[in-house]
């Protein structure tokens, strides 16, 4: 045995490569998720904590933090994730590997399919990943996964591919990848990579063995990466999943139910017709759909596929029924529930934010907002309310909740409380100029709020006529306080 070859044997013992494999690969495991680490995002959101509550009261409701992971898919700054990772949010922060935060734009989501789609503004390239097919996995194949499990930052876990095509019974297009490689709370909306650090897959489920909150015992499920390529392809196109439908639920006829009908085993079976659908009073629950166009249908996969493909499109469906087989029309019509997103806003936000210039929105720290974004009673300074996406803030990372503390231009520190009265406690130009519109502002505002945000304009604009550059910010987050430099010409007109 050659000495190539004996490294091969050693590799397949350590790691479970096949020998022959591992002789075709010029890249060591290490290297190949160092490669891919850099296109692996972190996404942490914000939303009501019970959304689902009708009855509760925007005055009191609290901000909840979640987390899950994503993936450059275009250097433009487009990222992919799953749908549950960014429901019902109001706020997308997205981490990249170098720990820049950036604010995302949800450009859509599915609904029948857990996949959305992000767009930060980097102002460069980032690193994206290469999409392998799918479809030619194997049971056995090894792989590795990258994710922010709980929060936690970016970690790395591996395994092999368990089962292919699984069903879970989440909806008529489950065709999960199975894998034992550890997917916990936070992998959601992460990449599945192979051993040429290709995606093949979207962490997406696991069980936990029924524990609520329990983590991965070995059994995570991912999107396979070919369908979810097209569909994140589409939903760029239409900001939605454009895709035709029959809203008919179906499954494959099995050898037990071609007996109990007295049929070949072919086609599918009809188990329910929505109230929407172009098949309601054509196809019945039972009948088995035999034929589209003419074209023999062989599968739950075949026909979802081919009716997705052609919305709008009116197929002549050939079917079985009681002993007969007829022949009935049945137009492909757009999948129910699926609809552009609404761009997201803060239902926190109160009557007392104003807009900065740098695309972030503040109010005064009350006790209500300190409640609703669970921040310590004695925190001082000004909250953020809204971000804009794509502006100087949102590319800067500034967050829903963040509190700023404090401003400094070279010597100049200025704090943000008004409950303090230092002279040189200017505000940075919080309203858009000084006209009558923050005349009116100031004149709503207590006393101390107004003396201090009167100052701080004065002392901002000064400070940029001075030639001063930058604005350092003292930002206090979820995770603890950091420094976030912003351009004076961005934070003041």
């Amino acid at each position: 045995m050659n000495s190539i070859a004996r490294v091969a044997a050693i590799l397949f013992l350590l790691i479970g490569v096949d020998p022959a494999q591992a002789q075709n690969r010029t890249n060591p495991l290490p290297d190949v998720i160092a490669a891919a680490l850099p296109s692996v995002v972190s996404i942490t959101t914000k939303a009501l904590a019970n959304p689902a509550d009708k009855k509760v009261d925007l005055a009191t409701a609290k901000a909840q933090e979640s987390f899950g992971s994503g993936f450059v898919i275009d250097p433009a700054g487009y990222i992919a994730t799953n749908r549950h990772v960014v429901d019902g949010a109001f706020d997308v922060i997205v981490t990249l590997s170098d720990g820049t935060r950036l604010n995302a734009d949800i450009i859509g989501k599915g609904r029948k399919y857990d996949i959305a789609l992000l767009k930060v503004n980097a102002h460069r390239l980032l690193p994206a990943v290469t999409f392998a097919d799918s479809y030619k996995l194997k049971l056995g194949d090894r792989l590795f996964v990258i994710g922010n499990p709980y929060g936690l930052g970016v970690s790395v876990s591996s395994g092999i591919v368990s089962a292919l095509a699984r069903n879970l019974g989440l909806t008529q297009f489950d065709r999960f990848i199975q894998t034992d490689a550890a997917i916990n709370h936070g992998n959601s909306g992460g990449p599945l990579f192979d051993l040429d650090g290709k995606v093949v897959g979207m962490s997406t489920a696991l069980y936990t063995g029924g524990v609520q909150k329990g983590g991965s015992i070995g059994i995570g499920f991912a999107i396979p990466s070919s369908i979810a390529q097209e569909l994140l392809s589409v939903i760029r196109q239409y900001g939605y999943i454009r895709a035709g439908s029959f809203e008919l639920d179906t499954r494959n006829v099995t050898a037990d139910i071609a007996a109990s009908l007295g049929i070949a085993q072919q086609g599918v079976i009809v188990l329910d017709v929505a109230d929407d659908s172009p098949a309601k009073g054509r196809l019945l629950p039972g009948d088995v759909i035999l034929a589209l166009d003419g074209v023999p249908v062989v599968d739950v996969d075949q026909i979802y596929t081919k009716v997705a493909e052609s919305l709008g499109h009116t197929f002549d469906v050939r079917y079985w029924r009681h002993g007969k087989t007829s022949e009935v029309e049945v137009q492909s019509v757009q999948w129910a529930d699926e609809k552009p997103v609404a761009t997201p806003t803060s239902p926190l936000e109160t009557k007392d934010a104003e807009p900065m210039h740098f695309g972030v929105d503040v109010a005064p720290l009350t006790d209500a907002l300190r409640a609703q974004f669970s921040l310590p009673k004695d925190e001082m300074g000004v909250v953020v309310t809204g971000v804009q996406p794509d502006s100087p803030g949102g590319a800067a990372g500034f967050s829903v909740g963040d509190v700023i503390e404090q401003t400094q231009v070279g010597p100049y520190v200025m704090t943000w409380n008004p409950q303090e009265t230092e002279p040189s406690m200017p505000m940075g130009q919080m309203m858009e100029g000084s006209g009558d519109r923050a005349s009116a502002m100031l004149k709503g505002m207590p006393a101390r709020m107004r003396d201090m945000m009167t100052r701080r304009q004065a002392r901002m604009s000064e400070l940029k006529k001075q030639g001063w550059p930058n604005v350092l910010v003292l930002v206090r987050g979820a995770h603890g306080r950091r420094f976030v430099t912003m351009r004076l010409q961005d934070w003041v007109e």
